[in-house]
């Protein structure tokens, strides 16, 4: 499942970004998150967002390795709760 926000208000673009992404647990593993992410990324794209934001948390390494497979670089890192979320943000079309 994903969840896309065309338009980021200041909390969101602070801290959720553009995309939202789950794969349930029985699935995770077999590139689904990876090619979901491309299309979201792509969907974004036409819909006139150049630069995408997607963040996790940092020690969530599969999302953040999907992230970075699909061209995100390391923006900035914040803490919130306690927990560490790194923000990352994809430039152009894949």
């Amino acid at each position: 499942m994903t969840n896309l926000r065309h338009y980021l208000n200041s909390a969101i673009e602070e801290c959720g970004g553009h995309i939202g992404l789950g794969i349930r647990p029985s699935y995770r593993g077999k590139g689904l998150g990876k090619w979901l992410m491309k299309l979201s990324i792509e969907k974004l794209n036409a819909m006139g967002v150049s630069c995408v934001h997607v963040h996790c948390y940092k020690d969530n390494y599969a999302s953040a390795s999907t992230i970075i497979e699909n061209g995100g670089e390391l923006h900035s890192e914040l803490t919130l709760d306690g927990k560490v979320v790194q923000r990352y943000f994809i430039n152009g079309v894949l």
